[in-house]
């Protein structure tokens, strides 16, 4: 079946039967994307060799009925929505699993600040659930930060989502970014069927945009996932209230 967006959204992929089947991208460290009112698509991977491969696509849906989020910067005057690049920084949360990338809570403060500094759109500070350090980083980020939006992981469960929101609702502009494995290999380790884990993503979904209006969310291990059942839990979530949808190519396949 070929990709039927939700109702009041918009989709532009290469192929309209198969809207996954070539997103594969080189490498650049974070994410940047080129916005529409109705698309975003951006490219990252990791550079280097002591980090494992990480390619993503990220798609941005703006319902109709929905404003925009303001960025707070002044926008220069060639500049409109279909030419914007948007950056997504995730240094401090998935580039520190990188080995010897550890840092101190002094040293992601210090981080954060400079990519606040710098403009960058959206800084994922961190997994607050993770540890009393990850969440002692991200609120402390999330207070500080002037400009950009701060976004927390959180997995597809509700005292993950809960704790992700306690630690950036202190930010000006914050974001919870749930995710969950949709493969069959992942869909079997918590011994989910297809619809029972359509469930899932619908509950925690509209949980976490319950509680803020900037939600973003990933299907883990996404390009081993079932081209017609990633198409139709990306629409779920988009129907429970997502902004961003992220589509990881997780393993590098």
């Amino acid at each position: 079946m070929p990709f039927q967006p939700a109702k009041g959204a918009a989709y532009s992929g290469h192929d309209p039967d198969a809207p996954y089947r070539h997103c594969h991208f080189n490498a650049l460290w974070g994410a940047v994307g080129c916005e529409t009112p109705w698309f975003v698509a951006s490219y990252a991977a990791l550079s280097g060799s002591s980090g494992p491969p990480l390619s993503q696509v990220m798609v941005r849906v703006y319902p109709k009925t929905c404003m925009k989020p303001d960025t707070g910067r002044k926008k220069d005057k060639q500049m409109t929505d279909k030419n914007r690049v948007v950056i997504f920084d995730t240094t401090l949360r998935d580039g520190e699993q990188s080995p010897g990338a550890t840092m101190s809570h002094a040293e992601k403060l210090e981080i954060a600040g400079m990519l606040d500094e710098m403009g960058v759109d959206v800084i994922e500070a961190g997994f607050p659930i993770a540890s009393e350090g990850d969440f002692a980083a991200v609120s402390e980020i999330a207070k500080l930060a002037k400009t950009s939006t701060i976004c927390g992981l959180a997995r597809a469960q509700l005292p993950d989502i809960d704790r992700c929101w306690e630690a950036v609702k202190h930010a000006k502009r914050p974001r919870i970014h749930t995710f969950i494995g949709t493969s069959p290999l992942h869909r079997a380790i918590p011994n989910l069927d297809m619809d029972q884990m359509a469930d899932r993503i619908h509950q925690t979904v509209t949980h976490a945009r319950n509680l803020c209006e900037d939600v973003q969310w990933s299907p883990m291990d996404a390009t081993r996932t079932e081209h017609d059942y990633l198409c139709r839990v990306v629409e779920i979530a988009i129907k429970a209230g997502a902004t961003t949808i992220n589509i990881p190519d997780t393993v590098g396949y």
